[in-house]
């Protein structure tokens, strides 16, 4: 069976497909499904660019300052001065303007990111690499940590009614 597959611009972080299913040798009639949207989108720090990755091209603003936060790039939400989000032909740029401080730390810890995923880790040269990133305990400190099985339950079991574009499409993550 081959599947024939036609996209349609993107809007709201979904594609819109019409696909149509060739087997027994004769065509079948036309379906319409809906795809979530990927974009290349690259993060930017005061004009020079750290990584591109895959995203759905919605709330980039919150992705770019998440990331940087999450990465340790900003230390917090102050060291972010300006952030713009630019459509261009071969993807989108999110331009992030930083403090002195933020960006000589920048700098100072630059890695390419460069894969074919926004997992985070892309780019990192090796697991030990990975490892050593990770945060560690005080000295002397047992590594520890409650979890509230009960509360990770409840945030599952909530997750489906938050995430419009998985119900849309099936396959966003």
């Amino acid at each position: 069976m081959t599947v024939e597959v036609l996209a349609t611009p993107s809007a709201g972080g979904v594609g819109h497909v019409q696909v149509t299913r060739h087997g027994d040798g004769a065509p079948r009639h036309a379906l319409s499904d809906v795809v979530i949207d990927e974009q290349p989108v690259a993060l930017v720090y005061n004009g020079l660019s750290h990584v591109v990755m895959m995203a759905t091209p919605l709330d980039l603003e919150d992705l770019g300052l998440g990331f940087s936060l999450s990465e340790g790039l900003l230390h917090s939400v102050a060291e972010l001065r300006g952030i713009e989000v630019q459509h261009g032909p071969l993807g989108v740029s999110v331009q992030l303007e930083v403090s002195p401080r933020a960006f000589a730390r920048f700098k100072d810890t630059r890695r390419q990111l460069a894969g074919r995923t926004g997992c985070g880790l892309c780019g990192v040269e090796s697991l030990q690499a990975f490892h050593n990133a990770l945060p560690r305990p005080a000295p002397g400190q047992p590594h520890r940590a409650t979890v509230d099985t009960a509360a990770i339950g409840r945030a599952f079991r909530a997750l489906p009614d938050l995430q419009v574009l998985q119900a849309q499409t099936g396959g966003c993550h």
